[in-house]
């Protein structure tokens, strides 16, 4: 809990030092590319969750030598496949596109800002192999280790970037350090992680050339497929924004469309504490069909939802004050805006209790199908609200609450009619 808090603290830190560092426009340039990147991390078709998954089975029945072969194949699978494919897609991308004229940029250069696009793509990618360790310390319930590596890059790069801003411009460029930092650094730390992890505290799980088994190829993608989708709807529902608002209004409207969306964040990052050990409890009372332990829990959680609008209202009251002293920008002239994304960020939350039940108890078909659905109907609402019909960047929101009222609402309508043992077809899958 301690180092969950510190990480909340410190992404609030990471944003007015970066903004102070960057200036208003080149750091929503940088929000923006940070959102494109985001889409890259879940482009290994659920390898991470799948191997998390059967590694957690293979090590609870004590075989062994099958979960070497399983880290040892998600390992080769990355590096024949994944890697190599993805960072010629990304360089090549990044080097064809116009991104100045596509993200308003203005004052930053062509060939800068492609190159940083393609330096950051590679090393993400890079950095999607190396965090397969990763599943493996899940699968040892070693979370608190995973959540002190994230602390340890999140740390280092604030405080590298912290440093840089006592160097004169002329030594290097604000931007390309940010950039260097951020594709450095966790490359570098998950390397010595992986060492560290298998030569010390798993060797036995070490992997090698021998233990690559190809025949798991199918099995190791296939069930991680339809969390990926899930995890795509997220993405495509708020990661995007940035992307549509610097298409549609350029990179300086990032910076305070980010920042209020990082100050309600807070919220989000402490219901997502609590809702951890809710997916266990739900997952063990629907297995054993148990309906009324199963709506007892929801309706804890519900409450404290209750409690967390209560601190949402109280944090829309204050945002003025607090953005103003946080980052020393003014948010006055953004009262709708705050308004829709608090709403936005409060839906989210209340449809979590939902879905963290679906997922649970196994339910994913008609998630993935709605999923899809606000995939494509996000980006094309916010294009159409603001060509068409002339609204201003507070659209951008709105649309985002649309997406989650229709998402929302077949999540509990399937939930009730699975609690009352009504869900036949679709409903059950």
């Amino acid at each position: 809990m301690v180092i969950r808090i510190a990480s909340v603290g410190l992404s609030l830190l990471s944003v007015s030092i970066s903004l102070s560092y960057l200036g208003n426009r080149s750091y929503g340039i940088w929000v923006t590319l940070s959102s494109l990147l985001v889409w890259v991390n879940f482009f290994d078709f659920g390898l991470a969750n799948s191997l998390q998954s059967q590694l957690a089975q293979a090590i609870a029945t004590d075989k062994i030598e099958y979960a070497r072969s399983l880290i040892s194949t998600s390992y080769a699978i990355m590096l024949r496949y994944v890697v190599p494919v993805l960072s010629l897609i990304v360089v090549g991308i990044s080097l064809s596109l116009n991104w100045p004229t596509l993200l308003h940029t203005g004052g930053v250069a062509d060939p800068s800002l492609a190159w940083a696009i393609a330096l950051l793509g590679v090393f993400t990618t890079l950095q999607l192999t190396l965090k397969s360790v990763s599943a493996l310390l899940f699968a040892y319930q070693k979370t608190r280790f995973n959540e002190l590596i994230n602390f340890i890059i999140q740390a280092l790069m604030v405080l590298l970037v912290a440093a840089l801003r006592f160097l004169p411009s002329r030594f290097i460029d604000p931007f390309l350090a940010v950039v260097l930092i951020n594709a450095l650094i966790p490359v570098l730390v998950w390397c010595l992680v992986s060492f560290y992890v298998y030569k010390r505290m798993y060797p036995a799980l070490s992997p090698s050339v021998q233990s690559v088994q190809w025949d798991q190829t199918r099995t190791l993608l296939h069930t991680g497929f339809h969390f990926t989708i899930l995890q795509l709807y997220g993405i495509a529902l708020f990661f995007t924004d940035n992307i549509l608002i610097a298409y549609l209004f350029g990179a300086g409207s990032v910076t305070e469309y980010s920042i209020i969306m990082k100050y309600f964040s807070v919220l989000t990052l402490f219901f997502g504490m609590i809702l951890m050990p809710y997916w266990s409890a739900v997952a063990t009372t629907y297995a054993q069909n148990d309906s009324k332990g199963t709506i007892n829990l929801m309706r804890t959680v519900t409450g404290v939802f209750l409690l967390m609008m209560v601190g949402g209202g109280i944090q829309f009251l204050l945002k003025d004050y607090v953005i103003k002293l946080w980052t020393g920008l003014t948010v006055a002239n953004y009262f709708y805006l705050a308004l829709w994304i608090l709403i936005a960020t409060l839906l989210a939350m209340f449809n979590n209790i939902y879905t963290i039940f679906l997922n649970s108890a196994g339910k994913l078909r008609l998630q993935v199908l709605v999923a899809i659905a606000v995939i494509i109907l996000n980006p094309v609402l916010s294009i159409l609200a603001v060509k068409v019909f002339q609204f201003k960047i507070e659209a951008i929101p709105i649309v985002n609450i649309l997406c989650l009222l229709l998402y929302g609402s077949v999540a509990i309508i399937q939930v009730v009619k699975l609690l009352q043992n009504r869900a036949t077809g679709i409903w059950n899958k």
